[in-house]
């Protein structure tokens, strides 16, 4: 059974008031609209003396449309919806503009395949969720895309290739890092008339 807390395996708070306000705002919108409450976790804001909590919630939506199923909740709610078909699944993910992220759970490695030749999510997980790392690429919006960490600069850089002749030099030149799959320079023997 899931608890309130900040210990390990317990759920935290929210950051603020104003975000479980905010979530919890979420969930009443969805119920107001005929959306089903599979788990309630709003009892927990009230229920909890210190902290800003909202406890897990299953959202089961019958609109894809629906504001919890478009937009970023920020808060432990999942919101679930039952597609017709593969093809309707992924135009829902594609068209949502917060889709950094998608994940499809199967048995059939032709499924996963057929998927991922189709999502424009930028993290795709295979039976497994994707933990986001700093190089990891994401999308701002459907179609802009934004870089973090190493991506950036490889997007904001222009690449060039230097090629050195050693003889040019009285001491050994030191690649300005050493990453197995990059280097500053491609060090040659053979005669050069030029700098490339």
């Amino acid at each position: 059974q899931l608890v309130a807390g900040q210990a390990g395996g317990q759920v935290g708070p929210l950051i603020d008031d104003i975000a479980q306000k905010r979530v919890v705002e979420y969930i009443n919108e969805a119920e107001a609209s005929g959306c089903k409450i599979l788990l309630d976790g709003r009892s927990w804001a009230t229920e909890q003396a210190k902290g800003f909590y909202v406890g897990p919630t299953v959202i089961l939506h019958s609109n894809a449309q629906d504001r919890a199923m478009r937009e970023e909740i920020f808060g432990p709610v999942l919101s679930v919806y039952c597609a017709d078909s593969w093809e309707e699944a992924i135009a829902i993910e594609n068209g949502n503009p917060y889709g950094n992220t998608a994940c499809i759970y199967t048995e059939k490695g032709a499924n996963a395949e057929w998927f991922i030749q189709r999502l424009h999510a930028d993290l795709i997980g295979v039976n497994a969720c994707c933990d986001a790392s700093s190089e990891d690429p994401f999308v701002l919006s459907a179609g802009v895309r934004l870089f973090s960490s190493i991506n950036a600069v490889e997007f904001f850089s222009q690449r060039s290739r230097v090629t050195y002749r050693k003889a040019m030099f009285s001491s050994k030149i030191t690649p300005l890092h050493t990453e197995p799959t990059r280097a500053a320079g491609v060090f040659d023997d053979s005669p050069v008339d030029s700098l490339a």
